[in-house]
């Protein structure tokens, strides 16, 4: 109880109702050195301020390896306590000592500052190039972002096999070698870059599966080259 609180000492009175009377009465203070302990000691009307059992030195188990940092003792609640201490936590791929035994990010997989190596620019890798904790992240065409996995490249505008190569050592792909997606038309060539060749075509012989031939006269694009019975006497 704070001893400058004024108190209410509520006194009864003897008459014949009968009644509680409060009286405005003070106690007195004896000031003491101020501690930590939730009450004002110095009868300053403050309590816990700049209390003489607490030093504000560091304090803890961590003093500053990595991302580890000691704490400062203080009063807290009327309790001296180590405040704000960061201990060590699981290493993540962020280029940071997480677990503060002076190495940076070690022993993680598809992180790229592993090692002691920097963070770089990210690409379509399967890996944490920038050591975000994030793999290929921001990426279009990219088939591992967003915690995919590399596949088989297909022919689709994409980096399936996540090697920083879209559609590459693809026949009959347009997007291959850096090409973008078109229309799709009769040419034996997936041009809309949709994993099916020729297809939704009519008179074409390519659609469906089908392979370029000799051109004949049957209102047809046999030979698969964009043309109908071209070249027919």
């Amino acid at each position: 109880m704070n001893p400058e609180v004024r108190l209410g000492v509520c006194l009864l009175a003897l008459g014949l109702l009968g009644f509680l009377a409060c009286s405005d009465a003070v106690m007195p203070c004896n000031p003491l050195p101020e501690i930590c302990d939730g009450l004002d000691n110095d009868c300053d009307g403050v309590t816990d301020d700049d209390p003489t059992d607490v030093s504000g030195d560091q304090c803890g188990e961590f003093e500053g390896e990595g991302e580890c940092q000691a704490g400062i003792w203080a009063c807290v609640d009327g309790e001296v306590v180590c405040e704000g201490e960061i201990g060590p936590s699981a290493e993540t791929c962020n280029n940071a000592d997480d677990d503060c035994d002076g190495d940076t990010d070690e022993e993680l997989a598809a992180c790229a500052c592993t090692g002691g190596n920097p963070p770089g620019a990210e690409i379509c890798n399967a890996i944490d190039d920038d050591c975000n904790g994030a793999i290929d992240d921001g990426l279009s065409n990219c088939a591992c972002t967003g915690g995919g996995s590399p596949g088989p490249e297909v022919c689709n505008n994409v980096d399936d096999d996540c090697d920083d190569a879209v559609d590459e050592d693809l026949s009959g792909c347009a997007c291959t070698d850096g090409g973008s997606p078109g229309p799709e038309v009769c040419n034996n060539i997936d041009d809309d870059c949709d994993d099916a060749v020729d297809e939704d075509l009519s008179n074409c012989a390519c659609t469906g599966g089908g392979s370029p031939g000799a051109e004949i006269c049957n209102n047809i694009d046999d030979d698969c080259d964009d043309a109908v019975d071209e070249d027919l006497s």
